[in-house]
């Protein structure tokens, strides 16, 4: 029971929680705040009572996850977009046998996302 945890790893796990442009998301779909915004609420409630915090998260931002969080959502939403893409497609040609063709390649664009 006295073992004591690694705070170089608990601030590694901390910056995906403050940094990363999906934490936002995530948050707002919780019925908490993340685990980083409370540790770092409770470090300062503990400096502003005149104790020493656990954990003072001293990490610097990297420049961004901004080129990864597009690609993400490019990714969430690559099948509904060439679904929507063949549809509009074969309504616009009237050839239906191109949306036969959306179906396959949104299958196959829904197994890139799940890889």
């Amino acid at each position: 029971m006295g073992d004591e945890v690694d705070k170089e790893n608990l601030k590694g796990a901390m910056k995906w929680d403050l940094w990363n442009p999906w934490a936002k998301y995530y948050e707002i779909h919780s019925t908490h705040p993340l685990i980083a915004n409370r540790l770092n609420y409770l470090s300062k409630q503990s400096e502003f009572m005149g104790k020493d915090p656990y954990i003072r998260f001293d990490k610097r931002k990297p420049e961004s996850y901004r080129d990864e969080f597009f690609v993400d959502i490019l990714i969430r939403f690559l099948p509904v977009l060439t679904f929507i893409g063949f549809l509009i497609a074969s309504i616009y040609t009237e050839n239906y046998s191109l949306a036969n063709a959306g179906i396959l390649v949104t299958g196959i664009t829904y197994i890139v996302k799940v890889k």
